[in-house]
């Protein structure tokens, strides 16, 4: 219960944040719980939860494609893609981009260098547009790596955001250990659970 407190106060005190909870297995809180907890305070206008899983390693930007389904409810059914509508992604991206990764179709980019520019930057505007949003990412030690390194980006520019995360992960991982600033940084804090 004590973690609960240590949450709900960094929250309530650094609403616009990241925070990290490193844990070992055994130890790693209900989901549904900490939601419900977080909820109450309300302190976000909308809470997005996505758990990454041992697949996703395999498939470029599976992160964002589930963060974008969830986000505005698409289908990732291959049989139902037709229903999705993709006129707000327009003036973002017109290279249908978020399109070709919902159908897990093929960028028509030349390297995968200007790919992750693009994504950068279609998912700064689209987390830009969405403000006062909790994102609640479990198991992140199992992110596909290019979605971690859009994030990396987006957390260097976590200023230009007023979107918060809730991260948690394995105790084998630290997100510092690849964002070195992030320990300098007030609105970043990591509990570790034992």
């Amino acid at each position: 219960m004590l973690f609960f407190y240590h949450v709900v106060n960094k929250l309530q005190t650094v609403p616009q944040g990241i925070i990290a909870i490193k844990t070992a297995q055994m130890y790693v809180p209900y989901s549904l719980k900490i939601i419900n907890e977080i909820e109450k305070l309300k302190i976000y206008n909308n809470i997005i939860s996505i758990t990454c899983y041992d697949e996703m390693k395999y498939s470029p930007y599976s992160f964002f494609r589930d963060l974008v389904s969830a986000i505005f409810e698409y289908t990732i059914s291959q049989k139902l893609l037709d229903k999705n509508d993709f006129i707000a992604f327009k003036s973002i991206d017109p290279d249908n981009m978020i399109k070709n990764l919902i159908a897990l179709k093929d960028c028509n980019n030349n390297n995968a260098s200007d790919t992750r520019n693009d994504y950068y930057n279609i998912f700064l505007t689209l987390l830009q547009i969405i403000p006062n949003t909790l994102i609640y990412i479990e198991d992140f030690e199992k992110i596909d790596s290019s979605s971690y390194d859009v994030l990396k980006f987006l957390y260097e520019n976590f200023d230009k955001l007023k979107v918060s995360y809730l991260i948690s992960y394995s105790k084998d991982f630290s997100l510092h250990k690849d964002l070195h600033s992030l320990l300098s940084k007030p609105y970043y804090t990591e509990i570790t659970l034992k």
